[in-house]
């Protein structure tokens, strides 16, 4: 505590000169002691500093605000006791310990609803199939607590549906009316009674918003054609649009321009069309749209309405390396990491130490480290604390969520990958 209030005074005295000074500090090491930091240089410089912290993944605030009460690992072990589990949009082998999802998976009581081929999905038992978030409406809420609304670009085929139907429908015919929505609206209305998401509904119009003229909003811009081309293999007859019952839009060009900025689907001026428009309808370049921002913030720029669980404190010897995850552009982001061309760029797993622990481990940059079933090419970094190994979060071969503390030991067997260098 000492230590941290003495650098929150430093840092302080350095950002009191600042006009608009920020605190920006990041959650994926769910380090409580790293946000208390945060708090108290942001406290010391004053009611002016503004603190921001970045989330691990889309929607990870959102989820936290909704709350519960099990780890990925405790429901699992309630799985593997006897429960059934449902597993919504998510690769468990990079959730929890491979080794406790093998065993669960292996009792054949999971149900995965996807909308991509994962590792999960290969092993479930019953496996029903998702929209993708360009396929469905929902919400988003970002960094700032702000909700916003996404709404399907794309009509989902048959029969794709987005997994809060699939789950409706399950209860339903499960006798569990208390869980029917019919429509996105009453599943939004819902999310709204909840604490931290009351203004949730706020986030855009319902599907009964109409423009002035009591017209749907457009999706595709005026000056979109073509439409009986597309379909020209099959007939050349115009198909009927579809109408959206989800939402205010239209699967058309037509329609009205988009009357407030949540229902914005395109930006167009003319001689301008896509991001090249965009300048035209904000106050400013870079600044807020005219209309003002898009969504709703849930929580008030000074509150906490969420608390971190605790973590362990500084590592000793005896603990091992304190696990710190690092992120690389190809292989640790879920989605794009199922790609051919990204795959064929990723790195070999490796870790980073500080130089003064690898020389005390006997282990030089390139060589290899083992730590339990897994090695690791080993990179050195003076700026990685001692006592601290950094790892690539999510990469095959690496942890999804490393232990917060491990044990490395010299891997003499440890063999370095070839190194592809692509052109053309």
């Amino acid at each position: 505590p000492d230590e941290s209030a003495s650098f929150a005074a430093k840092a302080a005295a350095a950002l009191s000169s600042a006009q608009r000074p920020l605190v920006l500090s990041g959650t994926a090491a769910a380090s409580a002691e790293l946000l208390s930091a945060a708090a108290e240089l942001a406290d010391a410089v004053g009611a002016h500093c503004g603190r921001l912290q970045v989330v691990a993944e889309c929607n990870s605030l959102g989820a936290g605000l909704i709350g519960g009460g099990l780890s990925v690992a405790d429901a699992l072990v309630r799985a593997r006791d006897g429960a059934v589990m449902i597993v919504l949009e998510n690769d468990l082998y990079r959730r929890a310990d491979a080794a406790l999802v093998d065993e669960v998976l292996a009792q054949g009581d999971v149900a995965v609803i996807d909308c991509v081929t994962t590792a999960t999905v290969q092993r479930a038992s019953l496996v029903l199939p998702a929209a993708a978030f360009a396929e469905c409406e929902g919400t988003f809420v970002n960094y700032e607590a702000r909700a916003q609304r996404f709404f399907a670009v794309y009509e989902p085929q048959a029969p794709i549906a987005p997994a809060w139907r699939w789950l409706s429908r399950a209860a339903v015919a499960l006798g569990r009316s208390t869980c029917q929505f019919e429509h996105i609206d009453d599943l939004i209305r819902r999310c709204a009674a909840l604490p931290n998401l009351e203004g949730v509904a706020t986030a855009a119009p319902s599907a009964n918003h109409r423009s002035d003229a009591m017209q749907r909003i457009a999706r595709q811009p005026h000056r979109y054609s073509g439409r009986t081309a597309m379909h020209a293999d099959r007939s050349v007859h115009e198909p009927k649009a579809t109408v959206d019952e989800e939402s205010p839009l239209s699967f058309s060009m037509e329609g009205a321009q988009a009357d407030v900025s949540a229902l914005m689907p395109f930006v167009w001026s003319p001689g301008w069309n896509s991001n090249q428009a965009v300048t035209r309808f904000q106050q400013e370049a870079g600044g807020p749209l005219r209309g003002g921002d898009a969504g709703v913030r849930l929580i008030g720029a000074n509150a906490a309405a969420i608390s971190m669980v605790d973590v362990p404190g500084t590592s000793t010897s005896e603990e091992g390396f304190r696990t710190l995850p690092l992120y690389e552009i190809f292989g640790s982001d879920e989605l794009s990491a199922l790609t051919p061309a990204i795959i064929a760029r990723m790195p070999s797993p490796y870790i980073v130490l500080n130089p003064a622990d690898a020389q005390h481990l006997g282990v030089a940059a390139g060589e290899g480290v083992r730590c339990g079933d897994r090695s690791f090419e080993v990179r050195l970094d003076d700026r990685i604390a001692v006592a601290c190994v950094a790892y690539v979060r999510g990469m095959p071969g690496s942890w999804s969520d490393a232990p917060s503390f491990v044990s490395l030991q010299l891997d003499p067997t440890f063999k370095r990958a070839p190194t592809l260098i692509a052109r053309g």
